[in-house]
């Protein structure tokens, strides 16, 4: 055990990762971000740039295969130079087995805390076939923890680790007069759409019941449109 690590965050930006950062500085760890979807084939200043992105890395695949080589550089340039000691991926950014091999190599911990639906169709497979290449992975399925970490093999770990809530967002006193009609209702649900959330919804609106949808646009293309109230930033969150 280090009492002081220099952590290298691998995540897409959002409050989760100002979340995991915030909670290993304050405990007295430094911490290092690595935006999960990089583009290095531009300047640096398009190189967190959406449609970029996806216009070159996600649809080219040669240009794909360059940005991959030049990420792996990059980390491991990285990890030498600020003499990192563990990286950490969420909440479902794999990094290349190529790359974690090479930092295993360089005695650099590897950690995913997989916050994604491990029992997803979408993310099931995905995760079953990288999970083994890391150190440690932390599930919140204490359940499926431990039969992954059966069967694992003796060099990763598969532990139970559940969701946070940052209490600083839950203000009582924080809700207006319009906030109280916004988030007002009999059921609320926050989310992306799934077609088994939209079953289960769809038989919640049918109980005649006042259903509010927040979260993702691809509700405004469902059955349940008409129940969508739009996106909601961190704090609506915590009002909601």
């Amino acid at each position: 055990h280090e009492s002081r690590m220099n952590i290298l965050l691998i995540a897409p930006e959002s409050h989760q990762s100002v979340g995991i950062s915030r909670a290993f500085e304050h405990a007295g760890h430094r911490v290092f971000f690595l935006h999960q979807r990089t583009n290095y084939l531009v300047p640096k200043f398009l190189s967190r740039n959406h449609t970029l992105w996806r216009l070159m890395i996600r649809k080219i695949k040669p240009l794909r295969l360059i940005n991959k080589a030049r990420s792996h550089a990059h980390i491991l340039e990285l990890c030498r130079r600020e003499k990192i000691n563990m990286t950490f991926s969420a909440p479902k950014t794999i990094t290349r087995p190529e790359t974690l091999a090479w930092l295993k190599g360089m005695g650099v911990k590897n950690v995913l805390w997989f916050t994604e639906n491990p029992h997803h169709p979408i993310y099931k497979e995905y995760l079953e076939e990288h999970y083994h290449n890391y150190d440690t992975v932390f599930l919140f399925d204490s359940v499926l923890a431990k039969e992954m970490n059966t069967a694992a093999g003796p060099n990763c770990r598969v532990l139970y680790m559940p969701m946070a809530l940052d209490p600083s967002y839950y203000l009582a006193d924080n809700l207006t007069p319009a906030d109280q009609k916004k988030f007002s209702c009999d059921v609320c649900f926050a989310g992306a759409m799934y077609p088994e959330r939209e079953k289960l919804l769809k038989a919640v609106a049918s109980l005649g019941v006042e259903l509010k949808i927040f979260g993702w646009p691809q509700w405004e293309k469902s059955a349940l449109a008409q129940y969508y109230q739009g996106p909601l930033n961190v704090n609506e969150m915590a009002k909601l």
